[in-house]
């Protein structure tokens, strides 16, 4: 059974071609992506912020990605996100009902980069690098259906939402 996810789905929307050649021939990239692994480094550098793994993950990575990752920890922004009580990445899974289900049935599979409480909820937040897109321009689906996801499965009643963009 194909399992989907918002990066299967954006990469055909883009260019059926490209997700041909990805997901379906399994053709190997020649090269990294630089743009993908950067994403990759801040996003784990957040991940591991405030735990005992994060020294090690920080100082394994590139001196810019570095500089880029503090910034945004020692920002306004990034002290209020970062200082509360949150889960870290989280994966979840979906069936063909939309439903919650366990990995051995899903067809469509998310990670949701941070998840912090709040006084009536939750608040879940997508990290972003690269630039920033006014929220006019922003495809919220994505959150959207992860927000439905966790209405259903923990029977709660607020979830905010919000992209955060790393680098600005």
């Amino acid at each position: 059974m194909p399992r989907y996810s918002f990066s299967k789905i954006d990469t055909y929307k883009k260019c059926p071609k490209q997700y041909y050649y990805r997901y379906i021939e399994k053709v190997p990239e020649t090269q990294k992506n630089p743009a993908l692994k950067k994403g990759s480094d801040i996003h784990e550098i957040l991940e591991f912020h405030n735990t005992e793994k994060y020294n090690e993950v920080l100082n394994s990575k590139d001196p810019e990605i570095q500089n880029i990752a503090l910034r945004f920890i020692d920002s306004e922004l990034g002290k209020e996100i970062l200082s509360r009580n949150s889960l870290r990445e989280f994966e979840l899974f979906l069936d063909s009902n939309y439903e919650p289900c366990d990995k051995d049935t899903a067809i469509f599979v998310g990670y949701i980069d941070r998840i912090n409480t709040t006084e009536n909820g939750l608040e879940l937040i997508d990290y972003k690098t690269g630039k920033y897109k006014d929220s006019t321009y922003q495809d919220f689906t994505q959150l959207i259906l992860y927000s439905l996801y966790m209405f259903k499965r923990l029977k709660i009643n607020e979830i905010k939402i919000r992209y955060v963009y790393v680098e600005h």
